[in-house]
C-alpha cells in the first residue's frame, strides 16, 4: 500500500472505520481519521480499546510495506 492510497482511505467522508492487517498476523484498527499519521513509508495509529476514543492510549507504528490489506469495519 502507498501512502497515497492510504491518505484516500482515511480521507473518505462519511469516514468508514477500518481494519489494518499485517504481514505478521497483526491487526489494527481506526475508527477516527484522526488517530493516524502518514508518512512517506510508515503510519502511526493511535490504539484505544475503546472505540469512540478521540485520543489514543497507545501508538502503534509500522511500515507502509507490511500492510498485507485493509478493510472496512461495518459498524
Amino acid at each position: 500500500m502507498t501512502a497515497d492510497e492510504l491518505l484516500d482511505l482515511l480521507q473518505e467522508r462519511p469516514f468508514k472505520p477500518l481494519r489494518f492487517f499485517r504481514d505478521d498476523g497483526r491487526v489494527r484498527e481506526i475508527y477516527n481519521p484522526r488517530l493516524a499519521m502518514v508518512s512517506t513509508t510508515s503510519v502511526v495509529i493511535g490504539t484505544h480499546h475503546n472505540p469512540r476514543a478521540k485520543i489514543g492510549k497507545r501508538l502503534a507504528t509500522f511500515s507502509l510495506q507490511q500492510i498485507a490489506r485493509v478493510e472496512p469495519i461495518e459498524v
